[in-house]
């Protein structure tokens, strides 16, 4: 996350799949959606719009649209994929000091 504007990039975890990169699409005005369609088109990564459910095998309520891919097992591609964002889709300084949280 930035700090100063309190923009972010997440992944997930899962022990069989390994991280998943997940950025939604309310986090972007319409500058950095284009710019997020540009950018992770390089790693395969495209918007995606999925139904929303009230509760496991329950009745859809809405929907989701973003950016999302399971991107296996390699850290060094996850950061890759982080500092892209922050850098060319954000466009923040590159002397920013970002805040990284894992949560468990």
């Amino acid at each position: 996350e930035d700090p100063g504007t309190r923009k972010f990039v997440q992944f997930a975890w899962g022990v069989n799949e390994g991280f998943i990169f997940d950025l939604p699409r309310q986090t972007l005005d319409a500058i950095e959606l284009q710019r997020a369609k540009e950018v992770l088109l390089n790693y395969d990564i495209a918007l995606e719009t999925w139904e929303v459910y009230d509760k496991p095998n329950g009745e859809v309520v809405g929907e989701q649209t973003g950016f999302n891919k399971d991107i296996g097992n390699s850290p060094e591609l996850a950061k890759k994929i982080a500092l892209d964002v922050f850098l060319k889709i954000y466009q923040v300084d590159s002397k920013t000091n970002l805040v990284v949280t894992i949560e468990r």
